[in-house]
């Protein structure tokens, strides 16, 4: 353990905040440039500075991927897991501008939250009741203190409710209607949780929304035809598909 307190392994996890060298900041704007052009990789130097000035604005640590592999887990689903990658602040906030979803009375639920970032972005858009189901210890517990560094730094009243726990088994409340995933778990677990709000929607029938980054198991969301398709469309490069609820649920 260094002088910061942290040890390698959790650098190397992505848990903690790291230094780039100038060495990798020259490797990455050569691999850049020669990926994406002169205007594209200002414009990925830009979408990249946006999640920097998000973290040093509040004070948090929400960037970095995180595999999985390693961390305390626990329950029977870590073989469909997917590594943490955190949402990009301006892929979000462009995503709902087009969706221009209502906020009163909804709550919103991240599943897979990792460290938290959509958490506060769905605060500083105006949700009242905020959820995040995460089930590694190690990320739920970087997004608490995410949240509460916000918290006490922004004043909002926003109420949190961080679930350290499975996806899987997790009980949709009445209140909640904007579900949101950001490819956070594979085909199996994905099942599970669109069974519950199928469930809970049939039982509390309400308008509700949901909103898929990097949709690799769509094939599930649109097959149980209780959402229709509202978004699909790319922003910086990323597939994001958004639907709302048809009405009735049988």
């Amino acid at each position: 353990m260094g002088r910061s307190g942290v040890t390698p392994s959790a650098r190397a996890a992505g848990l903690t905040p790291g230094v780039s060298t100038l060495r990798d900041v020259a490797r990455r704007t050569t691999s850049s440039l020669h990926n994406r052009g002169l205007l594209g990789s200002l414009d990925h130097a830009l979408t990249l500075g946006a999640d920097v000035v998000f973290d040093m604005t509040w004070r948090v640590h929400t960037r970095g991927v995180v595999d999985l592999q390693g961390l305390d887990t626990g329950g029977a689903n870590l073989d469909h897991a997917v590594e943490y990658h955190p949402t990009r602040v301006r892929e979000f906030w462009a995503v709902m501008s087009h969706l221009r979803i209502p906020t009163g009375g909804q709550g919103f639920v991240d599943f897979g939250c990792g460290k938290g970032r959509v958490l506060i972005m769905a605060s500083e858009y105006g949700f009242e009741h905020v959820s995040g189901v995460e089930f590694a210890a190690e990320l739920h517990d970087v997004a608490q203190n995410n949240v509460r560094r916000y918290l006490g730094l922004s004043k909002m009243r926003t109420r949190f409710n961080l679930v350290h726990g499975d996806a899987a088994t997790y009980r949709i409340e009445p209140c909640q209607s904007v579900f949101y995933f950001y490819f956070p778990f594979k085909d199996t677990v994905m099942q599970a949780v669109m069974d519950n709000i199928r469930a809970s929607l049939r039982d509390y029938p309400r308008q509700a929304y949901l909103v898929y980054n990097y949709p690799k198991c769509r094939e599930i969301v649109e097959g149980m035809s209780i959402f229709e398709l509202v978004l699909n469309a790319k922003f910086w490069g990323n597939s994001w598909r958004a639907y709302v609820s048809r009405g009735s649920v049988s």
